[in-house]
């Protein structure tokens, strides 16, 4: 690869992680359920553009990165970490390079939703807080938020992807 092109790809996750922290730690939405901002956009532009590697290191990068700008008053928790990784991961797994059907769309945001926001942040939520027996009310929880996020992950990537299919060659 062509040291041009390799530092195009880096001025881009660069955008894409600083985009992921904007949306995540300064535009958000804290209900009493859930978190609700756009923070899987730049990440699923990543993924999409860049392959599951970069995805991965975009999603672990700006969780890390937007701990140190604004921890909305939250110790670190490496578990959480891991679900940014996985999340860049899938979208990299799903998209790169491939069609953008709905099928691949929503195969890709359902499997995020149930296995890496359901399971896995129930099992981390659970942990974080210290008491197992909370465990049912988590998964509750965030399966109210699966339930509500998902369709709208779902209809906004599929939008960004036809918007910029003509403007980026990658998509």
């Amino acid at each position: 690869m062509s040291q041009n092109k390799q530092t195009r790809r880096l001025i881009y996750l660069s955008l894409l992680i600083a985009m992921n922290i904007v949306f995540v730690r300064l535009l958000s939405f804290q209900t009493p359920v859930t978190r609700l901002d756009f923070g899987f956009v730049p990440i699923s532009l990543a993924g999409a553009l860049f392959g599951p590697f970069w995805g991965a290191l975009a999603g672990g990068a700006s969780d890390i990165l937007g701990m140190l700008v604004n921890s909305k008053g939250m110790a670190y928790f490496f578990p959480w970490t891991l679900n940014a990784v996985l999340h860049g991961f899938f979208y990299g797994l799903f998209l790169y390079r491939k069609q953008k059907t709905w099928l691949r769309i929503i195969s890709c945001v359902m499997i995020q939703g149930i296995f890496v926001n359901l399971l896995l942040g129930s099992i981390w939520a659970t942990i974080y807080r210290g008491n197992w027996q909370l465990f049912p009310v988590v998964m509750g929880e965030r399966l109210l938020m699966v339930v509500i996020t998902v369709p709208v992950q779902i209809l906004v990537i599929q939008l960004l992807c036809r918007v910029l299919k003509p403007h980026i060659k990658e998509l």
